[in-house]
């Protein structure tokens, strides 16, 4: 979540969450300021295209909705 917010303000997170400890833990990505260190370091572990494909293996895609 920090990470998406310290991407500018033309990528607005919309976060998803169970519980109210899952709720407080995202809204406290707001108040973390990533160093360009940081941002470098998680860009080089996970570039851009890397992660890709269907959300759900074809046992679960079973039980949910598909909307693409």
């Amino acid at each position: 979540m920090a990470w998406l917010l310290n991407r500018g303000p033309h990528a607005i997170p919309i976060p998803g969450t169970r519980t109210a400890d899952h709720l407080s833990d995202r809204a406290g990505a707001a108040d973390l300021a990533l160093t360009p260190e940081i941002r470098t370091g998680i860009d080089r572990l996970l570039p851009a295209g890397r992660v890709h494909g269907h959300r759900y293996g074809i046992e679960q895609a079973m039980t949910v909705e598909r909307y693409c």
